[in-house]
């Protein structure tokens, strides 16, 4: 974090594209998730969909359903919207505990997006 800080203005934009889901995945394990969200927000600022999307996709990938939870409460406190892919991959995950589920229909848009419906059957 400390290096990303230093790093000249101009050339942070490619590097945080693919650092900021690592940091993203990084604070998501910490235990206290707020104070690791304070510090997300003070390294980078905004956080964009695309990023949270990736860290989200790569848990899924690794089936590291903790993980996931814990970005999805991350990217809520930071205010991050979801896409569709990110909220089809949420449903996915969620698809073992029915209020988790909820939740995430109760934040997508209205009506639900085909894609996430598709993955609540």
């Amino acid at each position: 974090v400390v290096l990303l800080e230093q790093f000249p203005t101009e050339r942070r934009g490619g590097l945080l594209t693919t650092v900021v889901p690592r940091l993203l995945t990084i604070a998501a394990m910490e235990e206290d998730l707020l104070e690791a969200t304070d510090l997300v927000h003070d390294t980078v600022g905004f956080v964009r969909p695309g990023s949270l999307e990736a860290a989200i996709l790569e848990a899924h990938y690794h089936k590291d359903v903790k993980l996931c939870i814990h970005l999805d409460a991350l990217g809520s406190i930071l205010a991050v919207p979801k896409s569709q892919a990110t909220q089809t991959t949420l449903a996915k995950t969620y698809m073992l505990g029915k209020e988790s589920l909820r939740r995430v229909v109760r934040s997508s848009s209205n009506p639900l997006p085909r894609q996430l419906a598709k993955a609540m059957l």
